[in-house]
């Protein structure tokens, strides 16, 4: 498997990339069905090419507009059928103040719900060491992970 994150989706401040068991998403822009399709689709390939659970990482910033009640429940669908294959799902809602705490509130009680372990960070880096302990890996060997995070979460600002 490459040692570099692949970038496979990237439109209208969206983005799917992978890293070696890490399926990465950023949403810096208005979520669109494309993206979920896209999101989903590369999860379950990269599980196949990797024989095994992944880690999802999940970046969200707080200007991106909620999505309306279709894509909303679109997207619990498609989280539902990924649960199978998910070993564990860090989100990180990128942002200070009120806004970015709600989020995060927000998100971290809809992950208790979850049969797959899933946590809600402000920042990729403690995200993605959560992460490597999850799946059972060195957390140095995630470092390019947070490095096109971060990347992603300047390009945004």
């Amino acid at each position: 498997m490459s040692a570099a994150v692949e970038i496979v989706y990237e439109r209208g401040g969206l983005s799917v990339a992978t890293f070696k068991s890490l399926c990465m998403t950023a949403i810096c822009g208005p979520i669109t069905s494309a993206f979920l399709r896209e999101a989903s689709v590369t999860g379950a390939a990269l599980a196949r090419r990797t024989r095994g659970k992944i880690g999802a990482l999940d970046l969200v910033t707080t200007a991106v507009p909620l999505p309306n009640a279709e894509l909303r429940a679109e997207a619990a669908k498609l989280s539902r059928a990924s649960n199978e294959r998910v070993a564990a799902g860090a989100n990180v809602v990128h942002g200070e103040g009120f806004t970015a705490s709600a989020i995060r509130s927000v998100l971290t009680a809809t992950t208790l719900l979850s049969s797959t372990p899933r946590r809600t960070f402000a920042q990729p880096a403690p995200a993605v060491e959560w992460l490597a302990k999850q799946l059972g890996v060195p957390v140095l060997d995630l470092a390019p992970a947070v490095e096109w995070s971060e990347r992603v979460l300047r390009a945004e600002r």
